[in-house]
């Protein structure tokens, strides 16, 4: 029995209350993955933007309910946006789709794995040699698709690089891949 895909979403959205119960009915076969990540996909979500603060406040961005989650992003300078969220569905599909969203608008990709195997490693000066650095690791540039990923480099602790993915050493590197929605 196929059901259409309004119907099949209300019925869902009756059943589900937490993040959880999302991620274990995508389990249930192929074709409930399928639809489940339509509904996933399904616009009207709420997008949020992270609080650069270090004072925490623990009312859920979306639904305002008391929450005990957090999510700091992976990029960009400190203090870090952190997002507060529950485990509601709705939540958690907003914070995470919010999260991709902003890195997608400032041209950042996030990893789901890190592309290199180490903080620390050697990136190429402009003047031909190389200098110690730390590297950032759950996320890479990407501003346009067609140029090669371009890593961020910490260089004597107080000056940035962004080194392009291919001119770093190869024994630093990971097979990396990219989160995509």
């Amino acid at each position: 029995m196929d059901l259409p895909d309004d119907l099949f979403f209300i019925i869902i959205d009756f059943l589900f209350d937490t993040i959880g119960d999302f991620c274990k009915a995508r389990l249930v076969n192929k074709k409930f993955n399928k639809k489940l990540n339509n509904k996933w996909m399904k616009p009207g979500w709420m997008r949020c933007f992270g609080k650069r603060t270090f004072v925490n406040f623990r009312d859920c961005q979306i639904c305002d309910n008391k929450s005990n989650y957090t999510k700091t992003v992976p990029y960009g300078f400190y203090p870090r946006p952190e997002f507060v969220y529950c485990k509601n569905y709705e939540c958690c599909r907003s914070i995470i789709r919010s999260i991709i969203e902003n890195a997608k608008d400032q041209g950042i990709v996030i990893l789901t794995q890190p592309s290199v195997n180490s903080y620390e490693g050697t990136c190429p000066r402009s003047d031909g040699s190389v200098s110690a650095c730390l590297f950032e690791r759950g996320w890479l540039w990407l501003r346009d698709p067609t140029e090669v990923p371009r890593i961020r480099c910490l260089l004597d602790g107080n000056m940035i690089k962004d080194v392009a993915i291919d001119k770093i050493d190869k024994k630093f590197l990971n097979s990396y891949k990219i989160l995509k929605l």
